[in-house]
């Protein structure tokens, strides 16, 4: 393993944050961090599992690092069905293989501590749109203890990590009286001009959260220094996604800090009290998703829980859509409208509070993609204008094709969402109706939510 590599390997948050650069051969001193702040009191719950031969389940959140590339053992409850394994992983119906770098951490665990029932979930997301899935959607997907997260959110987590990050913990804290370990991941390899203000930051705001909250942190920023060849050697052309035999090298670390704080040898077997707990202020959303294949999972694996009260109902213009085959990730159910003048009604059912809040994710492409115009029936709400065409200098900002997207053919996507406020005009209504119709095709929407405030 390079040196420059070696140097990435491990930022381990205390109350003064600092940079441990590991030097060759010396992997072994990872497992020597000093547990200030509380650090310790977050490995507890996972260390009595395991010493008590339990089953543990663990969880990878992030972009298509962790969908594409991060494997998993087992699906997402309402994402994908566990005959679709090996190639369950992700949250998009279940689309990716098993192996990959959360798949060598949680090998690892399941070596030491082996149990049939160990399991890893996955729900990376490429093109981002995570952070409002998972924000609209905790209550349907996470509705099992869940003992170590790991956290990849750099790209994908938007503007609201930290809101993300809470979420999770106070879902585990709330509904099962427990303290999960969280360990953040940044895979970032390189500088992107014009990219700074986005995966870089991202990248940093990730590392200020751990800081904050008392958890461990991965991270490849000290390889941007490495040459260009040396970085070839770990990843892809695009320099951002790991090639496959990087794996292990990636894993290692995160290996490493999980064996130190559960270790019951270590300073941490001292610490006997969990983390403190989380609160958010997040509201309780409903959601809905939408496309054949997804819609059958998400009813088939939620039909014990509460169901969304949402209905969608569609002029002829619109249909279901599961893939997309000639794409890089073909997996990309949805509903789409392809004709002018196309109107689809959302239907927000059993509102009993003055104010319903919604939330539509839908593609934002540079493909020949149009426009919709979003109003409301029987409630009331600003009708306004939503372009699913992404303009060529947001697409070259967000490196989605390096800068060579004006020069081919390649189509890049990522997920957007829009809100709307929507007011119940009279307290005798218990139903809002949502339309949205097609000005300019094409246009394509993935998910529904409502929190009713």
């Amino acid at each position: 393993m390079n040196l420059f590599l070696l140097q990435a390997l491990l930022l381990h948050t205390t109350s003064a944050l600092r940079l441990n650069r590991v030097s060759p051969g010396v992997l072994s001193s990872l497992s020597k961090f000093n547990p200030v702040g509380g650090h310790c009191s977050h490995y507890v719950h996972l260390r009595e599992k395991l010493s008590q031969g339990k089953a543990i389940t663990m969880l990878s959140v992030g972009s298509s690092i962790t969908g594409v590339h991060g494997g998993c053992t087992a699906p997402v409850p309402g994402l994908a069905t566990q005959e679709q394994c090996p190639k369950c992983c992700g949250a998009i119906g279940g689309q990716w293989g098993d192996q990959g770098w959360a798949r060598d951490v949680f090998n690892a665990i399941n070596k030491s501590w082996p149990h049939p029932s160990h399991k890893l979930m996955s729900l990376g997301k490429p093109g981002g749109g995570l952070a409002s899935m998972v924000e609209s959607c905790m209550e349907n997907m996470i509705r099992e203890p869940v003992d170590v997260f790991l956290f990849e959110l750099a790209i994908t987590g938007g503007q609201r990590k930290q809101e993300l990050v809470n979420l999770f913990v106070n879902n585990q804290q709330t509904k099962f009286k427990h303290d999960p370990l969280v360990i953040f991941t940044n895979f970032l390899s390189t500088k992107f001009p014009g990219y700074d203000n986005y995966a870089e930051r991202g990248a940093r705001e990730t590392t200020e959260i751990a800081q904050q909250m008392g958890y461990p942190v991965f991270t490849t920023a000290p390889f941007q220094g490495a040459p260009e060849e040396e970085k070839y050697q770990y990843y892809g052309k695009d320099k951002l996604h790991p090639f496959a035999k990087s794996m292990p090298d990636f894993a290692q670390p995160l290996v490493d800090v999980i064996m130190a704080g559960v270790d019951k040898n270590s300073h941490c077997a001292s610490f006997v009290e969990p983390g403190p707990t989380v609160s958010t202020n997040g509201l309780s959303w409903q959601c809905l998703q939408l496309g054949n294949l997804t819609r059958q999972i998400w009813q088939e694996n939620n039909k014990y829980s509460q169901p969304a009260d949402i209905h969608i109902e569609a002029d002829k213009g619109w249909y279901n859509v599961t893939s997309v085959p000639q794409s890089r990730t073909a997996m990309k159910p949805g509903i789409q409208s392809d004709q002018r003048g196309a109107v689809l009604h959302i239907h927000l059912k059993k509102i009993n509070v003055p104010m319903v809040q919604t939330r539509v994710s839908y593609l934002y492409t540079t493909g020949n993609f149009g426009s919709v115009r979003v109003s409301c029936e029987t409630c009331s709400c600003t009708p306004f204008t939503v372009s699913g065409k992404m303009d060529l200098t947001f697409a070259k900002a967000m490196h989605l094709k390096e800068i060579e997207l004006a020069e081919d053919s390649m189509v890049e996507s990522i997920e957007h969402n829009f809100e709307v406020n929507i007011t119940k005009t009279t307290h005798h209504i218990d139903e809002c109706i949502l339309a949205v119709e097609v000005l300019e095709p094409s246009f394509k929407l993935i998910e529904v939510a409502m929190a009713q405030r």
